[in-house]
């Protein structure tokens, strides 16, 4: 898989109270041919955001071979104390041609992909108000492209629009979320966008 990754503060702060993690299986902590990406949107934004979601980004580095839910839950308690976090995790298994997603709160997945992922994300917060977790799994075939982003891109199907073609991106992931930012990025929170492809 190839990635494209955007980030930006909200416009007038210098620090982003979101996170992405993307790890693609090279350390020894994951069995090889795994690739586990997070998008984390830390309440708030600047500093005390942040706060959240670099917590976060540190749990799941010391937990990646864990099962989604024990990932959660495991950020959930040390998450506590913080203003908490939303986050929606994926693991694509190679070996096994399966991708899975769990999420909590407003971080949003498009795909398109041969088995027409849809996974949604539970109302909660991490850290907060743990929701009952939900794994949705589907056969992952070499080629699919997914979409994980913050609320700080404006939720539309923007995979469905005409004026961003992800055709038009074969092979350039980083121009895929390039373009997603700039055609949907609000100036009025922080950004993230994270494309695996």
């Amino acid at each position: 898989m190839n990635f494209g990754i955007v980030q930006r503060p909200k416009e007038g702060q210098r620090i982003s109270g979101d996170a992405v993690l993307i790890h693609d299986g090279q350390a020894k902590e994951l069995s090889e041919r795994q690739v586990l990406v997070a998008v984390i949107d830390g309440l708030g934004t600047g500093e005390s955001a942040a706060e959240g979601s670099v917590k976060a980004v540190d749990c799941i580095k010391h937990n990646l071979n864990a099962p989604l839910r024990t990932l959660f839950v495991k950020c959930h308690n040390a998450l506590r104390g913080t203003r908490g976090v939303v986050m929606t995790i994926m693991r694509v298994d190679v070996a096994a041609s399966q991708v899975s997603f769990m999420g909590v709160g407003n971080v949003g997945v498009r795909s398109l992909s041969a088995a027409n992922a849809h996974p949604v994300s539970k109302n909660g917060i991490v850290g907060f108000r743990l929701p009952t977790l939900k794994e949705f799994s589907y056969n992952y075939t070499p080629g699919d492209l997914f979409v994980l982003f913050s609320d700080g891109i404006s939720d539309y199907l923007f995979l469905d629009n005409r004026d961003i073609s992800p055709v038009d991106f074969r092979g350039n992931p980083q121009g895929l979320a390039d373009a997603i930012a700039a055609r949907y990025g609000k100036k009025d929170d922080d950004i993230t966008v994270a494309v695996a492809w």
